[in-house]
Order: structure tokens, then sequence, then C-alpha cells
């Protein structure tokens, strides 16, 4: 995954709840009725949701109502109302696996769509990119534009729009040792780093799990896994490095640790997102003191490659005792201060409940060493996804909990002011 899982199963949800407390008047206020995306027969999965410029909402997803994956969109106006066909409008239904990986969707200063996503039509996993406008047209090509050809693995491409109007897209290349890939495109799709992908990778480590955001000058930020060794023995820990225009990483062979101590996840992806001046939050969480319990973790790097918080990152909460899971953080639009989420578990992990920490511009727990209890830690608690927002000054929240079987689940939401 290219992302957080907890967070990709509730985008879509999350866009509608965001933009409802806007005052909106066509979304639904009661919420045994809420708006249906797509209806149709089949599975709808992996929704993805995007805002605009212009407040209007791109929505896609895979969805299998013809018998395979094909990948699906919607795009909903600032009011809420669905501008495309009632069930969207069929992006791709080139052959896909049955087993899915993650992909990406952004949106440009033009207000069009650009999906990034894997499918087999060359005969393995390879990487294909789609610009959709706000009309639904095809603005890369019916089959969008091929980013790999390769033999190998690839997977779990992302992408950013730039400042300067482009987009970069990241993906792993899973051949040993692991390897990042990435291509850039122009408004009209050409390639502009070359006929095939540039490769940023270590003689010595696997790069994995690479996540890309927009910097400064048209150049982005890739936040991504370095790895040693081999299942179960693997050292993971986490870097960044800054490309410019051109494609040149600009800060250093290696670029900047974020986690140097190893002992995160290999398994669960980081959550990277863009801190709005040119930078990115990052969170995660690891057993750094391999003592079998996962503790929740923030770092944010500036748009010149330094870290605002200590070296290693922040801890989210020095509560003992507890497994503290898949973070997820933004930095307030109003000021440096970041706000973070977590769902935490007794070491059993048969009992969890949500909580939240404030940090100030240089990683100081700002909420007590503990944070915010949002949920106390009950059996009765299942999260089965989670996503969050910031605005000037406030933050909102939303999950999916469900009862101890995965039953009758509801969809909840809190606002936190910033004090």
């Amino acid at each position: 995954m290219t992302e957080n899982p907890m967070k990709k199963l509730f985008t879509v949800f999350f866009a509608v709840v965001i933009l409802a407390t806007a005052g909106y008047a066509q979304w639904p206020s009661d919420p045994n009725v809420n708006l249906a995306i797509a209806d149709t027969a089949g599975e709808q999965d992996l929704p993805k949701s995007v805002t605009c410029p212009d407040g209007s909402t791109f929505i896609s997803w895979f969805d299998n109502r013809g018998g395979g994956y094909a990948v699906y969109m919607q795009l909903l106006n600032a009011d809420g109302v669905k501008q495309w066909a009632n069930n969207g409008l069929l992006i791709s239904n080139n052959p896909q696996n049955s087993s899915l990986v993650d992909y990406d969707l952004t949106c440009d200063a033009q207000n069009n769509a650009i999906v990034v996503f894997t499918d087999t039509r060359s005969g393995d996993l390879d990487v294909f990119a789609y610009k959709i406008s706000p009309a639904g047209q095809f603005l890369w090509g019916a089959n969008g534009v091929a980013l790999s050809t390769g033999t190998g693995y690839e997977a779990n491409p992302t992408v950013a729009a730039t400042s300067d109007g482009y987009a970069v897209i990241a993906w792993i290349y899973a051949v040993n040792p692991y390897k990042v890939y990435m291509q850039k495109l122009d408004a009209t799709g050409n390639k502009m780093w070359g006929a095939t992908p540039k490769i940023y990778n270590s003689a010595t480590e696997g790069y994995n799990n690479p996540i890309v955001v927009p910097s400064d000058n048209g150049s982005v930020i890739v936040v991504h896994k370095v790895t040693t060794g081999n299942f179960p023995a693997q050292t993971v820990k986490l870097a960044a490095q800054k490309f410019n225009s051109a494609g040149d990483p600009t800060l250093g062979t290696g670029g900047v640790w974020i986690q140097s101590l190893g002992k995160v996840m290999a398994f669960t992806a980081q959550f990277v997102a863009p801190d709005g001046a040119g930078g990115a939050v990052i969170a995660w969480h690891d057993d750094r003191n391999s003592i079998n319990l996962q503790s929740a973790w923030v770092q944010r790097i500036r748009a010149d490659g330094t870290l605002a918080f200590p070296a290693n990152g922040s801890e989210a909460a020095t509560t003992a005792s507890i497994h503290k899971w898949n973070p997820v953080a933004g930095k307030y639009t109003g000021s440096d201060d970041v706000v973070v989420f977590w769902r935490y578990t007794n070491s059993d992990q048969n009992q969890e409940g949500l909580a939240a920490q404030k940090f100030n511009a240089f990683g100081t727990r700002q909420w007590t060493d503990n944070g915010v209890t949002l949920t106390p830690m009950s059996n009765a608690n299942n999260v089965t996804g989670y996503d969050m927002a910031t605005t000037h000054d406030a933050a909102y929240f939303v999950y999916n909990r469900g009862n101890s079987v995965g039953l009758d689940n509801t969809i909840q939401g809190m606002f936190l002011n910033s004090s």
C-alpha cells in the first residue's frame, strides 16, 4: 500500500462530510440517507477522492460489476450534484488481477483529475496514467499513458500535481533490491524524463512504498521505506528525497532520514500528506525499543529538506503498555502546529480506542504526554477505517466504527479545535 490502509477505506465519505460542513444545501443532512456514489451490482472497492480548486470532487474506485475489476470515476460539483452518469464513468476495463494493489488520484490546477493505477493489459503488472477533464474527456487518450512496460513487478503508484503544471508519478519496482521508479508528464501526457522511468535506488538497500507530494518550484518530495535483510528479519527505516523539476535528487545520497532506527512495520505503509508549504507531514508506527509494543510517531520535513521535529520523529503519546497504531496527521493551515490521530489497543489487541495529539512547530506535545482520548478503550470498538483534515485552526476526524463481530457499523465524526 502507498498510504495508511486505515485511511484508504474512508476517503469518499470524508469528502462528503467536509463539504457538508461548509453549508452546501444539496448534501444529505439525514445520516440514514447518504449520497450513493455507486449502487450497482458487484463490489465497489478502494474508493479515493480529491477536491479540486473549484470545490468539485472527483471520486475513483475499482468495480467488478462486469465480472473483472474495472476503474470507474464520478465527479460531484461543489453542491454535491453528480456531473456524470449514475454509477460513474468507466475509465478502464483493461485486464486486471483479482488481487488489487494500491493506486492514487489527484487534481491539477485546471480542475482535471489525474488517476494512476496498474493493470495487466501488457501481460504483467504495469503502471498507467489517465487525465480526465470535468467534462469526462480522456485528455491523455482512451487508454492513458503507459509509464512502464518492463517484466518486473511494479505496483502502488502515487502521483503529485506539481506547482508548474506537470504530474510526477512514483511507484515500486519490486526486483531485489527494490527500487523507486519515477516519471514526469506534461499537460498533454508527454514523458519529460525520457522514454523509460528514472530509477532511484541503492546498491545495498531496498527502496519501497514511495509516496510523492508536491514541493516548491516544480519539485517533489518522495518519502519511502529503506529495507535491508530478508523477511522476517528485515530492518525497515524511513527516508525522504527531494527531486527538482529535472528529476535530480537534491538532498544528497540517500536523502534525509525520517526514521533511521529500524523496526518500522514492513507491510504497513507510512502516512504522508503535503504540509501546504512545500514540505510534508509523515506519520507511522514502530517498535524501535524492541518491547513488542508499537507506538505512533510524527515528523515534518520542510521544503528545504530540513526536519521540523526531533530526529526520528516525535512520539504521539507516552502512555505505557498499549499499542498506538496507524497514525494520520496534518498541519493546520493557519500555523505550523500539527495534529495527529491514531488507534490504540491493549497488548492483547482485543480492546481498542481512538486518541489525538497536537504538536507545536518544534514537535513538542501540547495535549499532555498522553494526548486526548477520543473514544475509551473497549472490546466493543472495532474501527475499520478513518480519515482527517485540517482547517485554519481546527481538525475534522471521521471513522468507521463497528462492534466486536464487525456488524452494524456506524460512521462517526468529531471536530477538534486547536486548543
